[in-house]
C-alpha cells in the first residue's frame, strides 16, 4: 500500500520492499533451522556485519559492536547445546532471563530476589528459600513417568547450592503416589547426601 503514497520516493519504496522480502524469508527461515543458524542469517542477510567491518574500528564502542555480534552466536550455540528446548521461543526466554539477572547485579543487594532454579545458575546468596520440595512439586510428578529423576537430581544440586550460609526449604502435604526428596536423598545413585548435610538447613 505504500505505493500509494505520493510522498514516498521510488527508491524508499524498493529498500521497503527488499526489507520486507528480508523479514518474510527470515521468517521462513525461522521454522526450518537452528536459532544460531537463523542468527547468522539475519547478520549474513541484513548486511549488518559487513557495514560495521567495512572501515576499520576507531573506537571501543565500534569495536565491541562486532564482539556483541559472536557473542550473540556463542549464546545461541550454548543454548543449543545445553537446553532440551532449543526453538526459536525458549531461546528468547533465556536471554530474558538472563537479562533480567544482569539487571539484578546492578541493584541492591538487600532485595529478595525471586527466580527459577535454571536461572539461578552461576549465582550464590547468602540465604536462599527453596520452595515446593514436596512430592509431585519438586521433584515434579513428570519425572518419575517420563524416567527424568536424574535431571530433577541435577536441578535439586543447583538449588541447594546457591546458598552461601543458609538453605530454607518448604513443603505442602505429601501424596504418596508420586516420588519424594527423600527418595532422591536415599537413592544409591544419588550423590547430594553431603550437600545436604553440610548445609544449615
Amino acid at each position: 500500500n505504500f505505493q500509494n503514497f505520493e510522498n514516498i520516493s521510488p527508491a524508499t519504496q524498493k529498500s521497503i520492499r527488499v526489507f520486507t522480502q528480508l523479514i518474510n524469508n527470515l521468517i521462513l527461515e525461522s521454522q526450518k533451522v537452528s536459532v544460531s543458524r537463523l542468527i547468522r542469517l539475519v547478520i549474513e542477510d541484513s548486511g549488518y556485519l559487513d557495514e560495521l567491518q567495512k572501515e576499520e574500528a576507531k573506537t571501543e564502542e565500534e569495536r565491541s559492536r562486532v564482539e556483541n555480534i559472536y557473542q550473540l552466536i556463542n549464546s545461541a550455540v550454548n543454548f543449543e547445546t545445553d537446553s532440551d528446548d532449543i526453538s526459536l521461543e525458549a531461546y528468547l526466554n533465556y536471554i530474558s532471563l538472563i537479562s533480567d539477572i544482569d539487571a539484578m547485579e546492578g541493584e541492591s543487594s538487600n532485595k529478595v530476589k525471586l527466580m527459577t532454579v535454571h536461572s539461578s545458575k552461576g549465582l550464590e546468596f547468602p540465604v536462599v528459600f527453596l520452595a515446593g520440595v514436596a512430592d509431585g512439586i519438586f521433584p515434579h510428578f513428570n519425572s518419575a513417568k517420563n524416567n527424568e529423576v536424574e535431571e530433577e537430581r541435577r536441578l535439586l544440586y543447583v538449588a541447594i547450592t546457591r546458598a552461601e550460609v543458609n538453605l530454607y526449604q518448604t513443603e505442602s502435604p505429601p501424596d504418596n503416589n508420586n516420588i519424594s526428596l527423600k527418595d532422591i536423598e536415599e537413592d544409591e545413585d544419588c550423590d547430594l547426601g553431603d550437600e545436604i548435610d553440610n548445609l544449615p538447613l
